[in-house]
């Protein structure tokens, strides 16, 4: 089925009950796919709506299996709505869209779109570092925000989580059940960032409700707001996860390695920029300097075999990826 028809179909099925609980016209909307992933049965849609008024709305559709949790779209929903709960009010431009309505057997969302491009968006568009700083303390800002407007805690940051996660992914790799990039270097990778563990374990992190998918796609960014959307289920976890999800989704794709030293996640302008805006922990937190190395390893396990016979995308960013991983450990470069 092509993608024109999978979007009328998903409409025609389900507009109508969408429709009644948002209060709106059963007459179907103009749509436009933002992103989509899989076929009817299954990855993520995103649909950009148009009303005849000219409102602006987005529906989301889930076909994901999510094995470890099975009522994974309905509690991510939920998730969107407490923000939005805890965040309105602020006089800072903090946004969090609106649920309008949902459909949770079919996990079809409904909301408000978020104002102004994404942040992706902005960054491709971007001319100059002062450009990209900017998007970056605007991100920052938004995930301080967020990171406030719920229950916090400062208290000794544990690395055995994230270790048993290394273990487990790692046994998947040599085992054969993972197919990855250049698999040798991945694992010295490996090697490397559970080395640095006891540099961290132990030592002061804050804690604070997790976004969970905080990346540059699902930040939006207006003149006087900033929006965030495609919430995880509510969670509270070191705030470092947040952190790292979004910097290492920057640096691997826009980051001047010629200008981050040795030992950094980030250049110097850009730790700034995104500090400037993000003040709920700072870059020494435990979390955050222990997290960036196993960010780097989650997001190289997503990338294909050879990723050079693919979309240029996945080739470009195993070499954003190889780049960050050879400064901020740089014993890699001589092994």
């Amino acid at each position: 089925m092509d993608q024109i028809s999978q979007v009328d179909r998903l409409l025609r099925r389900n507009w109508p009950a969408l429709a009644a609980q948002a209060g709106l016209s059963p007459d179907l909307p103009a749509a436009r796919a933002l992103s989509a992933g899989g076929d009817e049965g299954g990855g993520l849609l995103v649909l950009d709506l148009k009303l005849p008024d000219g409102t602006a709305l987005v529906l989301c559709r889930d076909g994901r299996d999510h094995f470890d949790m099975p009522d994974r779209f309905a509690r991510s929903v939920n998730a969107q709505r407490m923000a939005r709960l805890r965040m309105q009010g602020n006089l800072l431009g903090l946004q969090v869209p609106r649920v309008l309505a949902e459909v949770p057997q079919a996990r079809i969302a409904l909301s408000d779109a978020a104002p102004g491009p994404s942040a992706a968006a902005l960054m491709e568009l971007a001319d100059s570092n002062a450009a990209r700083r900017s998007i970056l303390a605007a991100c920052g800002r938004w995930l301080s925000g967020f990171h406030q407007s719920g229950r916090t805690a400062a208290r000794p940051y544990q690395t055995r989580f994230a270790l048993a996660f290394l273990r487990e992914r790692r046994e998947q790799l040599l085992r054969g059940r993972a197919g990855t990039a250049e698999p040798g270097l991945l694992l010295r990778l490996f090697d490397a960032v559970e080395a640095a563990a006891g540099e961290h374990d132990g030592r002061r992190a804050r804690h604070a409700q997790q976004h969970g998918d905080y990346t540059l796609r699902n930040v939006y960014i207006a003149a006087d707001t900033v929006a965030a959307v495609g919430f995880q289920p509510e969670h509270s976890a070191p705030a470092g996860h947040d952190v790292a999800r979004i910097l290492v989704d920057y640096v691997s794709v826009y980051g001047d390695h010629r200008k981050i030293a040795d030992g950094q996640l980030l250049s110097g302008g850009d730790q700034a920029a995104f500090f400037a805006g993000y003040g709920f922990a700072r870059p020494d937190d435990a979390a955050i300097g222990f997290l960036a190395g196993v960010q780097l390893i989650r997001e190289w396990l997503k990338l294909p075999a050879d990723p050079g016979a693919g979309a240029i995308v996945q080739a470009l960013r195993l070499s954003g990826l190889r780049e960050t991983a050879f400064r901020l450990f740089p014993d890699l470069r001589d092994a």
